[in-house]
Parts: structure tokens; C-alpha cells; sequence
């Protein structure tokens, strides 16, 4: 589209249908607006069908909008069937709009259906619109279902609208 404009896609597939079922996908483009402009997505999924029966999603996207204007997501997810049967979900995306503005969202969440049981989410968003005022929000559960049944949620939430105005909220439940 140009000397600077570029556009690439790349995908790839694969398929096994013998002792290990194995079905493979893997995606990958990336896009060019200028020098420093640029969009690029990642994509992995596997799955197994086999012993091991795993599937397994992984996508990262990254966008820049000049030097130091960023936008960045991450999401990776973990499934497993077999002896250890584990979900895990994770993302992570960041924004950047200028020097000190950001604005980032976190969130991670485990899930085990083993012999320890666990249940865990865990969310962080942090908002910057100044030098000093910050919106920030902390969520934290966990739920064990093992020989300690424990049932655990934190939430903290913090807000900033000038030097000296603060609004805080915090939250914290425990069920043995």
C-alpha cells in the first residue's frame, strides 16, 4: 500500500488424528500505517484429544500510535482434562495517551479441579487522566473447596480528584 503501509497475514494449521489427536492452529498478522504506527496480532491455539487432553488459546495484540501512544493486549487461557484438570484465563491490556496519561486493566483467574480445588480471580484497573488524579480498582476472590474449605474476597477501590480529595472503599470477606 505504499513505502511505509504494510499489510502481512500469516497462518498456519495442522491436524493429527493418531495416537495423540492433535489439532494446532496458529494465526499471525501484522499491519504497518508508518514508521511507528503499527497493529499486530498473535493468535495460538492447541487442543489434544489424546492422554493428555489440553487446550490452549493464546492472543496478543499490540498497537502503537506514534512514539509513546501504546495499546497493548495480552490473553492467554490454559484448559486441561486430564489428572490435573486446570483453567487458567489471563489478560492483561495497557493504553498509553501521552506522557503521564495510562490507563491499564489486569485480570487473572484460576480455576483447579484437582485434589486442591481452587477458584481464584484476580482484577486490577488502574485509569490515569492527570499528574495527579488516579482511579484505582483492586479485586481479589479465591474459593478453596480442599480439606480447608475457605471462601476469600478483597476488593480495595481508590479514587483521587485532586491534591487532596480521596475516596476509598475497602472490602474483605472470609467463610472458613
Amino acid at each position: 500500500h505504499g513505502p511505509t503501509r504494510q499489510l502481512s497475514s500469516y497462518h498456519l494449521s495442522t491436524m493429527y488424528h493418531g495416537l495423540r489427536g492433535q489439532l494446532s492452529s496458529y494465526h499471525l498478522s501484522t499491519m504497518h500505517h508508518g514508521p511507528t504506527r503499527q497493529l499486530s496480532s498473535y493468535h495460538l491455539s492447541t487442543m489434544y484429544h489424546g492422554t493428555r487432553r489440553q487446550l490452549s488459546s493464546y492472543r496478543l495484540s499490540t498497537m502503537y500510535h506514534g512514539t509513546r501512544g501504546q495499546l497493548s493486549s495480552y490473553h492467554l487461557s490454559t484448559m486441561y482434562h486430564g489428572p490435573t484438570r486446570q483453567l487458567s484465563s489471563y489478560h492483561l491490556s495497557t493504553m498509553y495517551h501521552g506522557p503521564r496519561r495510562q490507563l491499564s486493566s489486569y485480570h487473572l483467574s484460576t480455576m483447579y479441579h484437582g485434589p486442591r480445588r481452587q477458584l481464584s480471580s484476580y482484577h486490577l484497573s488502574t485509569m490515569y487522566h492527570g499528574p495527579r488524579r488516579q482511579l484505582s480498582s483492586y479485586h481479589l476472590s479465591t474459593m478453596y473447596h480442599g480439606p480447608r474449605r475457605q471462601l476469600s474476597s478483597y476488593h480495595l477501590s481508590t479514587m483521587h480528584h485532586g491534591p487532596r480529595r480521596q475516596l476509598s472503599s475497602y472490602h474483605l470477606s472470609d467463610i472458613p
